[in-house]
């Protein structure tokens, strides 16, 4: 209903990835009663896009076209296919606290984070896996195999999307964006789960179900709803603190790559330059020539949040536009003015007992947000937090 001509879906939060319930087809709701044997929906979803570009070209090879391939993975539940799991049998037996480090020592390597960053120790709650006994660590592993898998299935189907523009002269001048909404989620608690909805309503987790359910090889298949524990998320969101719902960086700081050879040149160089999900839509206008409108049908349109990035992508040493950002979720809220940052945090599932309970970062000296300086510097607290409300009070958070 934004402007797109044709959609293939579903609406809600979640779904299976082998049996999808309430897919629509545009806005009639897809008229089937079960997937065959084989089916994943991602590779659907893929096949789709493949076949409307396939039209596309073959009737308007000319004209641009706009594709938002919305991939649900790894949202819960994770689910994967037995042969993408089975690549990483014993991958991940070393355990979070080896595998965190090796991945941080791979993005220091590679240039893709602060060369000061120092990684934040393991949230709350989380256990050394040395201190795990000998069937929770088999069990876990399993987990993270389980999400390994998913994600390898994204690259397969990122893969055949690229492979088909090549193939069809069309890669080389199309703008290609692959980012994720939030950080790793830590839905799963510290034990993982079989079946998150079984845990969203209040039952206990059967480890011992679980556990059956890996050495069978069946975790992650079509009977289960898995989410996989809260050790193995901050390993997803190495080297931040925390998790999606929270506004540290383990919730909000995300991969964004963007890949057009014809204008983009030092493929694989990594830009500076602090970007919001905001600002997107203006830097594709901007890249495509289109004004933003005044009006939609006789209506004023609202004008975008963001502003553009465009000069970024051309050239490296290009000086963001973006200083300032507003945060919310949940009454967890955060607020970024050039290299500080303040950060509040609600437990959830109770009444909020302060808004007040402010934490203060500095970006530059501290990228990962390991050292709260709120008691040093109470004054720029204070400051920031009269700057969150009135982004707040402007963008309907209360």
């Amino acid at each position: 209903q934004r402007g797109f001509d044709r959609f293939y879906g579903f609406m809600g939060a979640e779904t299976s990835y082998f049996q999808p319930d309430r897919m629509l087809e545009g806005n009639q709701l897809s008229q089937v009663e079960r997937y065959p044997l084989g089916y994943f929906a991602p590779d659907d979803y893929t096949s789709r896009a493949i076949g409307w570009l396939a039209d596309h070209h073959a009737s308007a090879p000319a004209k641009p076209f706009f594709l938002y391939l919305a991939f649900q993975t790894p949202h819960t539940p994770i689910q994967a296919k037995a042969e993408d799991q089975a690549k990483y049998r014993g991958r991940y037996d070393a355990g979070w606290d080896v595998l965190r480090a090796e991945r941080f020592a791979r993005q220091q390597a590679l240039g893709l984070i602060e060369p000061n960053a120092q990684m934040a120790p393991r949230n709350p709650g989380v256990p050394a896996w040395d201190d795990l006994p000998a069937p929770a660590r088999q069990l876990f592993a399993r987990y993270m195999e389980c999400y390994a898998g998913l994600v390898d299935n994204i690259d397969q189907n990122v893969g055949r999307i690229t492979a088909f523009l090549r193939e069809a002269g069309m890669l080389d001048n199309t703008l290609l964006v692959l980012t994720s909404d939030n950080g790793a989620s830590a839905v799963g608690g510290l034990d993982g789960t079989p079946n998150y909805i079984e845990q969203r309503e209040g039952r206990p987790v059967d480890s011992a179900q679980a556990l059956a359910l890996a050495r069978a090889g069946t975790l992650g298949l079509d009977e289960s709803m898995v989410a996989y524990p809260t050790g193995w998320a901050q390993v997803s969101n190495t080297p931040w603190r925390y998790f999606k719902r929270t506004p540290l960086n383990g919730g909000i700081r995300v991969p964004f790559l963007m890949h057009w050879p014809q204008r983009i040149t030092d493929a694989g160089a990594v830009r500076r330059g602090w970007t919001h999900v905001t600002d997107i839509a203006p830097t594709l206008l901007e890249l495509a020539g289109v004004p933003h409108p005044d009006q939609i049908n006789g209506f004023a349109a609202r004008k975008p949040d963001g502003v553009s990035f465009a000069a970024m992508l051309t050239d490296p040493q290009a000086a963001t536009q973006r200083t300032r950002q507003h945060y919310e979720l949940e009454a967890n809220r955060a607020y970024i003015d050039g290299r500080w940052k303040i950060v509040s945090l609600q437990p959830r599932g109770g009444r909020i007992e302060s808004l007040d309970n402010w934490m203060l970062f500095d970006l530059e000296a501290d990228p990962c947000e390991t050292t709260d300086l709120a008691a040093q510097h109470p004054e720029r607290v204070a400051a920031m937090a009269r700057l969150f409300d009135e982004d707040a009070l402007a963008n309907y958070v209360y």
